[in-house]
């Protein structure tokens, strides 16, 4: 409220922290849930006004409350399908990126040693968020999985944190051709501003 703050973003990463490395959880519809509990409860916060519409964007708006947006970021563990993530959906969750930095069964996440893409089950995925109006994000995605999701796409996608390689290569950042064809197909790009992207104090 101090900084008027509109709409946040609230994004789950369903991987585990073990022995200090990230790794994959066993089930992804239970690791989902436990963040799910937090969503749960900040939807009982009168000021707060979980955003699964326009029209709760513009009650957010009009009610002066802080809106928040429900995300998925990566797609792991066993048990992602159709069903699954049905699931997930019906909580009201509205933007989902399928990949964090390691790949997983859908592609390629982008500090892969070996870029092949997208799969055959990304593809399906991908389709299937997109018919059920699922805005997909692209921020941790491989440069080849990237292209081919928007080979298939035929809404606009998103990149909601990231910087440029024109001013710092780190694998995190998008290329200037990757900018184009986000603005060509109409998506957007989210700015971060994390020291390790944009060069560290050298800037």
């Amino acid at each position: 409220k101090k900084g008027n703050v509109k709409i946040i973003i609230g994004a789950s990463c369903p991987l585990v922290v073990k022995d200090r490395e990230i790794q994959t959880p066993a089930s992804f519809i239970k690791e989902f849930e436990k963040h799910n509990q937090v969503y749960r409860n900040l939807g009982n916060i009168k000021s707060v006004l979980i955003i699964k519409s326009l029209l709760d964007l513009n009650r957010c708006v009009n009610n002066k409350k802080t809106g928040i947006i429900l995300s998925v970021e990566g797609l792991y563990g066993n048990g992602i399908t159709i069903s699954n993530l049905k699931k997930i959906l019906a909580c009201g969750v509205s933007i989902v990126a399928p990949f964090w930095n390691i790949d997983n069964p859908l592609g390629c996440g982008c500090t892969t040693k070996h870029d092949t893409g997208l799969t055959s089950r990304g593809v399906k995925i991908v389709k299937f968020l997109e018919k059920n109006n699922i805005i997909i994000d692209l921020a941790h995605a491989s440069k080849k999985t990237f292209l081919d999701v928007l080979k298939i796409s035929k809404e606009p996608v998103i990149v909601s944190h990231t910087a440029s390689q024109e001013i710092h290569k780190h694998v995190r950042n998008i290329n200037t051709k990757q900018v184009k064809l986000l603005v060509k197909r109409g998506g957007l790009i989210g700015l971060c501003l994390v020291n390790e992207f944009i060069g560290d104090s050298s800037i």
